[in-house]
């Protein structure tokens, strides 16, 4: 069938002169082509399937429809065709009947355009012919007549409803193809966490794909850190497939954020969303306490109204410039997180019951939101030895209580380790009847220094002999307490180069070697042997039978310990323990209870075999990163200012808190993440993405910034600076009264010396030349203004939104009359307290730097005359 045409008997062949064509797909053409081959059934196969299975040949075309290179143009039509009733088509115009034949039938009438005629006879026989007039009216006709007028009806009526029907389908079409609908058949069809996922892709589908890091909507964001907080790895596959923000862009969210000093309530609604995909286990945390020194600054932040650099420890807020900041951190005891929260700047030191208040609250704040803080850390400073004294914490009781909850409260190994080397070297140790010196460790030195291949090669004069700041290294202390030193030193005494009572020394630095390694451990993988007994001190304590002994024993040791100092006098070494605050005794004493007492608490919640406790986090070495990148950030200055700190603190908070937490629940699977998504509060998230602050300044003053250059000189200073005002305000509004009351005085007066000196301009004629003298009305206004800022500074000074409760002090207490009713009043007291406030922090500022300088040059003279 497919090499030969549809009409005729030709075939397609390597002899034959015709050419086989496909039926056209085009549907209008096909149906003519269709019409003209007297083929109807294959309409209802479709001009697809007639293009693949029927041809017509050349000789049905003419020759004008074909092209040069004997192809069928595109519209052609066949025309050619050799019916065998053509002829009798075209010569009788009407169908005879002959005369033998039986009347029409109503069935051959309808076949045949619906009439019956009568033919003439060829024979000779008499014709009988009815007229056309005749038989319209025929009840055959008249009853085809109303059947035909009934179907012209049934198929109007039906011609409308199609078209009702598909102008409704067309409706539906446009309307199930809107981003609406496909949302709403989103809610409809799937569960919520997946349905939000689809909606929020399919809109950034429809925008620019180079654009979509600015398009990112507040619940895009929230849902993309629901991901990221839950499972990152899913995060970072979806980001290759999806249109999801990255780590950078939620990080950007934090530009809102106002971090103040004290316990934010929105840092801890911050770590409640986060500790939300942690474990319990990993709740369990330690809270670190350090105290940093500042550079004494005040600043005004104008934006927001209020001065940074006072006292303010949450509580107690004070006109005394802070000198020091007692930074709060935690981090995790079985997982390593860490998470700064909080921040106080402090005049001068802390007392005890304000760091109780700050430890309580933070405490309490973080139990709110289920973290569980079992240990707190600390450094041998004053205010932390208060704080211990306060709550009576002793070796026997190395805890403290907030409300039914217990803390174990530890002192910094590396602090501990470094006050032991600097007392050591100082003084002798006597404990047990033994006696270590560092004399015995000197003469090792020298004599391990002088040999060509020495036994401990780290130790150099640095270690022996440190300064100020060496003496804050824990690695220089680290080192003297260490094995290659004791078996260097055990090596010399066996062959009588060291005296025989050295061994106490060695002994006391071995015992201070493994004691430091038992409060550092790391979490070794491999099974260490007990006959290794260097490395098994390393451990993580489990509280073995060992472990016990050996605390036990420095336990007892600490506590006989004497410190001798040599009287030159006496010629003789007397005890100096309890003259002196020797602070790292009763620290490690603390420490060693605690870390038992720490043990036997988790032994106690978990009612079963406890995992044994990575010491290495029990101490502040994430502090201690924290003040150095503090200074590094800072262009590496040591002692940073309030307002610098309060700025890196927020960054390193961001920092942390974008890192994955070690012990999250990571959930690997998207179905997971989804269904968890579903379960989990949007307001919860929302505390991540507050409104943009639009500030709107309280002493709106335009862009006018040369006030910081002014200086107020001694005589005449506020004569002087009223001109300054009036000068501004005429910038604002100018007028000819506001120009005649500007101009008011004109005499030389005990009040305007040191304008009339100060003058400038090329008139010299006048008095005051270039500068504006307003009169004795609005210097009283001045004056009186100036009155109420000084009366109340002090005291609104650390409090928040200090100029506009000054500016409302002013409004509501002094009357101004100017003559002109558009005179810019408001922008004057603006201005006047912009101008106040910046040059009295400028000039306590100043003082404070003069005072600073004083104490280095009295250290300076000390020196010299020594």
């Amino acid at each position: 069938m497919g090499v030969k045409c549809l009409v005729c008997p030709n075939k397609y062949g390597p002899s034959s002169t015709v050419t086989l064509h496909r039926f056209p797909m085009e549907k209008e053409r096909f149906c003519k082509w269709v019409i003209i081959c007297r083929r109807p059934d294959l309409l209802e196969k479709g001009p697809e399937k007639c293009y693949r299975t029927y041809k017509l040949c050349s000789e049905h075309f003419v020759k004008s429809d074909f092209n040069t290179n004997k192809r069928l143009n595109w519209n052609a039509v066949p025309s050619v065709f050799n019916w065998p009733d053509e002829k009798s088509k075209q010569t009788d115009s009407v169908k005879i009947i002959p005369e033998e034949s039986t009347p029409c039938t109503k069935t051959e009438s309808l076949s045949s355009n619906m009439s019956c005629t009568t033919s003439k006879s060829n024979s000779s026989t008499s014709e009988t012919q009815t007229n056309l007039a005749l038989s319209n009216n025929t009840p055959e006709k008249t009853k085809l007549h109303k059947m035909l007028s009934i179907q012209k009806n049934l198929f109007n009526d039906l011609h409308k409803k199609f078209l009702t029907l598909k102008k409704h389908c067309s409706d539906q079409e446009k309307k199930s193809s809107t981003l609406e609908f496909f949302h709403l058949m989103c809610d409809n069809f799937l569960n919520k966490g997946f349905s939000n996922f689809v909606k929020v892709q399919s809109k950034l589908t429809l925008q620019d794909p180079h654009g979509h890091s600015y398009d990112f909507s507040y619940e895009t964001k929230q849902f993309a850190l629901m991901v990221y907080f839950l499972g990152p790895s899913v995060f970072r596959l979806l980001q290759k497939s999806w249109c999801l923000p990255s780590v950078r862009t939620l990080q950007k969210t934090t530009d809102n954020w106002e971090i103040n000093p004290g316990l934010n309530d929105f840092l801890f609604k911050l770590l409640a969303v986060k500790a939300n995909s942690m474990k319990m286990k990993s709740k369990e945390c330690i809270l670190c306490v350090n105290e940093m020194s500042l550079k004494s600054f005040l600043f005004f932040d104008y934006k927001r109204d209020q001065i940074t650099g006072f006292h303010n420890t949450g509580s107690i807020k004070s006109c005394d410039v802070a000198k020091s900041v007692i930074i709060l951190m935690i981090r995790g005891l079985h997982t390593s997180w860490k998470q700064p929260i909080g921040y106080f700047f402090v005049a001068s030191t802390c007392t005890g019951y304000d760091l109780q208040n700050i430890i309580f609250q933070a405490v309490q704040k973080l139990a709110n939101i289920s973290i569980n803080v079992l240990v707190m850390i600390s450094d041998l400073s004053s205010s932390c030895k208060r704080f211990a004294d306060q709550q009576s914490i002793t070796p026997h009781t190395p805890y403290f209580n907030v409300g039914e909850k217990e803390i174990v409260y530890m002192y910094d190994p590396p602090n501990l380790l470094k006050a032991t080397r600097n007392h050591f070297f100082e003084y002798r140790f006597k404990s047990l009847n033994k006696i270590a010196e560092k004399v015995h460790l000197t003469n090792f030195y020298d004599s391990d220094n002088s040999k060509q291949n020495r036994l401990a090669p780290k130790l150099t004069k640095v270690h022996l002999n440190p300064d100020s700041f060496q003496k804050l290294s824990c690695k220089l202390a680290s080192d003297i307490f260490n094995h290659t030193v004791v078996a260097g030193m055990t090596t010399l005494v066996s062959y009588d180069e060291l005296p025989h009572n050295a061994l106490d020394t060695i002994d006391f630095l071995d015992s201070m070697n493994k004691l430091f390694d038992l409060f550092n451990s790391h979490p070794i993988p491999t099974e260490v042997s007990n006959r290794e007994e260097l490395r098994r001190y390393s451990l993580p304590f489990s509280n073995s039978y060992y472990q016990k002994y050996f605390l036990n024993l420095m336990f007892n040791y600490f506590l006989n310990l004497e410190i001798q100092k040599f009287n030159a006098k006496k010629n003789d070494w007397e005890n100096i323990s309890r003259h002196y605050k020797i602070k790292f005794i009763n620290g490690w004493l603390i420490s060693i209870a605690g870390l038992k007492r720490l043990y036997q608490n988790l032994s106690h919640e978990n009612h079963s075999k406890v995992d044994s406790i990575c010491t290495y986090r029990l101490n502040q070495e994430c502090l201690k990163e924290f003040d150095l990148t503090v200074r590094n950030r800072n262009g590496n200055i040591i002692h940073p200012t309030p307002i610098q700190f309060k700025r890196i603190f927020k960054k390193l908070f961001c920092c942390d808190y974008f890192e994955q937490y070690e012990g999250s629940n990571c959930i690997q699977d998207l179905d997971d993440i989804l269904l968890r998504l579903e379960n989990t509060p949007t307001s919860e998230i929302k505390i991540l993405f507050p409104d943009k602050n639009l500030f709107q300044f309280p002493l709106p003053i335009r862009n006018i910034k040369n006030y910081k250059q002014i200086n107020l000189p001694d005589q005449n200073a506020l004569t002087y600076f009223c001109g300054y005002l009036m000068g501004q305000c005429l910038k604002v509004h100018q007028c000819s009264t506001c120009l005649n009351f500007a101009q008011a005085t004109t005499s030389l007066s005990s009040e305007t010396f040191y304008s009339h000196f100060t003058t400038y301009g090329e008139n010299p004629t006048l008095l005051f030349r270039d500068l504006i003298i307003p009169n004795s009305t609005f210097y009283q206004y001045i004056v009186q203004i100036n009155q109420v800022f000084n009366r109340h500074f002090i005291s609104l000074a650390p409090q928040p939104n200090v100029g506009k409760t000054l500016r409302d002090l002013i409004l509501n207490t002094i009357f101004f009359y100017h003559p002109c009713d558009n005179f810019p009043k408001d922008f004057l007291i603006n201005l006047f307290l912009r101008f106040r406030i910046y040059n009295s922090l400028k000039r306590t500022n100043k003082e404070s730097l003069e005072l600073r300088n004083d104490d280095k040059n009295k250290k300076v003279k000390i020196l010299s005359n020594l």
